[in-house]
């Protein structure tokens, strides 16, 4: 390509562009969508989730809402009562055993990827999160280390333990 073709390639993007640009100046609406009314717009806002408040209710709700932090001690003594009552019944139901450790023996034969070992303990019930097991494997550097054989792993084994048992580290 010689500096001739430059130059008309470069004067034709030249053109289009002011001919383009002319048209959209002269072209009146300038590619502005057509005016909505107020309902139209409080209808594609309120189908988006969001509900719509005049000011004099927005100031409302501000007022109340700024009248609910200043609420009297007596009240907030009641209600630090009661979370504490509900953090004591989650205490006690998390104390109870969950469900029974699961065992299980993994084979890794030759060729087998992370994801697949992964997927394996994941339908085993070992694992919760096949993709976030393997990104662990990948994050660590242990994907690259895995050995073959059989693998006794349980359920109430972290990330790192069975990372360190199937890569015999």
């Amino acid at each position: 390509m010689n500096k001739i073709h430059l130059r008309a390639f470069a004067f034709g993007l030249l053109l289009s562009t002011c001919i383009f640009g002319t048209y959209y100046y002269f072209s009146g609406d300038n590619g502005a969508a057509a005016k909505l009314s107020n309902e139209e717009l409080i209808a594609q806002v309120e189908d988006k989730g969001y509900k719509v408040v005049e000011e004099k209710a927005y100031e409302e709700l501000e007022a109340k809402a700024k009248d609910a932090e200043a609420t009297p001690p007596e009240e907030e003594t009641k209600e630090t009562e009661q979370t504490d009552t509900t953090k004591e019944e989650t205490a006690k139901e998390e104390e109870q055993p969950a469900e029974a450790v699961k065992e299980y023996k993994l084979n890794i034969i030759s060729g087998m990827q992370s994801s697949e070992i992964a997927t394996l303990l994941k339908d085993a019930g070992i694992i919760t999160d096949a993709f976030e097991f393997e990104q662990y494997l990948i994050n660590t550097g242990y994907h690259t280390k895995v050995q073959l054989g059989e693998f006794v792993v349980k359920s109430d084994m972290t990330f790192e333990q069975l990372a360190k048992i199937i890569t015999k580290s």
